[in-house]
């Protein structure tokens, strides 16, 4: 990630440049300036407007809300500053007061620059939170309307978009399939979400829904172990998101499959060992376990280099992992 960081900034610079040599053509954005760092929007140092995504005034209104938003105590349990715990380079955050209103913006480190910004209503409707866009004449930025449902987890807080909440539920309890097809309309359908409290430590148990949501929850997989083979050296495997190089694949049998909501491309987890569904049947499902090989032959589980892998035999019980939440 520094390593691309570093790229961009480098191209930044020779951009920079080059537009310096033709000022009448194309000028370089002011940075945002102080009140954008004060208003512990971004820590760091100030950043550049991004104009391609939204307007000046819509930018004047943002800053407008951000103050008014500093300004006004929290008198919701709801209200406060969540964040997207899946932005990969940058910073993504929502500040909410129930009745007052909201801001969300997406900060793009690299350069850094405000990428993105939106603000508007925020009305308390019991078990959701309803956040209505605002935007100023000839902005480039598109009304719109999002009803999030309020979920508790531990002492986490997530805003999760409503039209998501069936795929989040499935996700937390890990028997969501991520669809191969990056257009299909499940693709990533778990991560419209927003996040506050304490995202270090997973919390016990499961998401808690409103009542009038309680029918989409969705409890663990666990299975026991019916079956497996002996294990086939491969020089090179891809399973799921992960490569394998020089490594040991096991077929495991497990005995549940269809009838218990087992899909193919599923994963289970027993300790460090993943196991990937590959085939499903009514009662049973069978799947492909990879160990990686170390130079003196033996197995590896896990990222610990000098972790013992346990021997796979029948009965052992797997289960699909809780609150996975990642790309």
């Amino acid at each position: 990630m520094r390593i691309r960081c570093s790229i961009l900034i480098l191209l930044i610079v020779v951009m920079s440049i080059a537009v310096s040599a033709q000022t009448q053509v194309n000028q370089v954005p002011t940075m945002l300036g102080d009140w954008f760092v004060k208003g512990k929007l971004y820590f760091g140092q100030s950043v550049y407007p991004s104009f391609k995504y939204y307007s000046q005034a819509d930018l004047d209104e943002f800053k407008a809300k951000v103050e008014q938003l500093q300004n006004a105590p929290e008198r919701n349990s709801w209200d406060g500053v969540y964040s997207s715990d899946l932005t990969e380079v940058g910073l993504t955050q929502l500040r909410v007061k129930m009745g007052l209103g909201f801001v969300d913006f997406y900060v793009y480190s690299c350069i850094p620059e405000l990428r993105a910004l939106n603000y508007g209503d925020a009305q308390d409707t019991g078990d959701t939170i309803i956040l209505t866009t605002q935007t100023t004449p000839g902005s480039p930025r598109i009304l719109s309307s999002k009803r999030y449902v309020k979920v508790t987890w531990g002492d986490r807080h997530y805003l999760v978009e409503e039209s998501s909440l069936r795929a989040f539920a499935e996700k937390a309890a890990g028997v969501f399939v991520e669809p191969e097809d990056s257009n299909d309309q499940n693709f990533q359908r778990w991560a419209n979400y927003w996040i506050s409290g304490d995202t270090e430590a997973l919390p016990d148990g499961l998401p808690v829904l409103p009542k009038i949501y309680e029918g989409l929850m969705r409890l663990p997989i666990k299975a026991v172990v019916s079956s497996v083979s002996a294990p086939e050296t491969r020089g090179e495997i891809q399973l799921g998101n992960s490569a394998y190089y020089n490594a040991h694949v096991y077929t495991i049998a497990i005995d549940k499959g269809e009838l218990d909501g087992v899909k193919k491309g599923m994963l289970f987890r027993h300790c460090d060992d993943d196991l990937v569904i590959t085939s499903t049947r009514p009662r049973g499902a069978s799947g492909l376990l990879v160990r990686s090989k170390r130079d003196d032959g033996s197995e590896q589980c896990g990222s610990d280099e000098t972790s013992q892998c346990l021997k796979l035999t029948r009965g052992i019980m797997f289960s699909t992992p809780r609150g996975e939440f990642h790309w």
